[in-house]
């Protein structure tokens, strides 16, 4: 009796993932955004059954270019949403330049449902991350400081290294 109780819950479960409207989420979570100035333009957007894939985007702050993106893809599996984004440019004119990230994931799990999680690599080696949505800040920790380059005026030092701190 409790195996086809489990059994019905984990098909409704999968049954709710692959048949979510995403693209209305998707559009919904950018009218919030639009609300705080930040706009998307993507130039192709198509669902994949356990999540969203965006190719060649670029994010507007208040009408500002502020990064570009050739590939991002968003996914939902059981307990957890990930996204992973492909070669960022952002752009950024108090830096004279754009700094490149090569690939981005941000984890979101039910387990620390305030939190994402960031692992990245670039041009300024890897970094990882946590954003805390309850307390509104971004850390972003760097483990090699001589290949932040033009980051390094953006960044302060603790015990654990080098790091990029900002509230939202």
């Amino acid at each position: 009796m409790v195996k086809k109780v489990l059994i019905y819950l984990l098909v409704a479960w999968i049954a709710t993932i692959v048949f979510a409207p995403k693209e209305s989420l998707y559009f919904a979570i950018e009218k919030l955004l639009a609300k705080r100035g930040v706009y998307i333009n993507e130039q192709k957007l198509a669902e994949t059954p356990v999540g969203l894939h965006i190719e060649n985007g670029a994010i507007y702050i208040y009408g500002i270019k502020a990064a570009t993106f050739d590939d991002a893809s968003f996914s939902t599996v059981l307990l957890a949403g990930k996204l992973h984004i492909e070669k960022i440019r952002i752009h950024n004119a108090l830096l004279r330049g754009t700094v490149t990230i090569d690939e981005c994931d941000a984890l979101h799990t039910i387990v620390k449902p305030t939190h994402i999680v960031l692992d990245m690599n670039g041009t300024f080696g890897h970094a990882s991350g946590d954003v805390d949505m309850r307390r509104h800040r971004v850390r972003i920790d760097f483990s090699d400081a001589n290949k932040t380059g033009m980051l390094k005026s953006l960044l302060k030092k603790d015990k654990k290294g080098w790091y990029y701190e900002t509230a939202f």
